[in-house]
């Protein structure tokens, strides 16, 4: 019976890790400057197979978004060269499937 409920306990974590980890990576760009952005969504696979937390990419570009700082938030920016990806660690017991956008921050003038 303990083990039962130290498993559940150990993948109830998994879930509460997995969906809170969003990443950061926050730049302030200038006028005219270009910086690259990225933004990213992890969700748990349990097993590989089974999703319980699915990563997205609505998400990863909201964290994208929100990433940036500066002269770019006040007068607006473009997004240049924009990529998405998807990658996937794998474990014993579960995986960590991940979606990253990421773009080239250009300020409007």
């Amino acid at each position: 019976m303990d083990k039962k409920i130290v498993f559940l306990v150990v993948i109830l974590c998994l879930f509460v890790c997995a969906g809170a980890y969003a990443g950061s990576n926050v730049r302030d760009v200038s006028s005219g400057q270009t910086v690259r952005v990225t933004g990213q969504s992890a969700g748990l696979k349990l097993f590989g197979v089974f999703d319980i937390i699915h990563p997205s990419f609505n998400q990863a570009t909201a964290n994208l978004h929100s990433n940036v700082e500066g002269e770019a938030k006040d007068k607006g920016y473009d997004l240049q060269n924009v990529k998405q990806e998807e990658t996937s660690s794998n474990f014993l017991l579960f995986s960590i499937p991940k979606k990253v956008v990421s773009a080239d921050i250009k300020a409007k003038d």
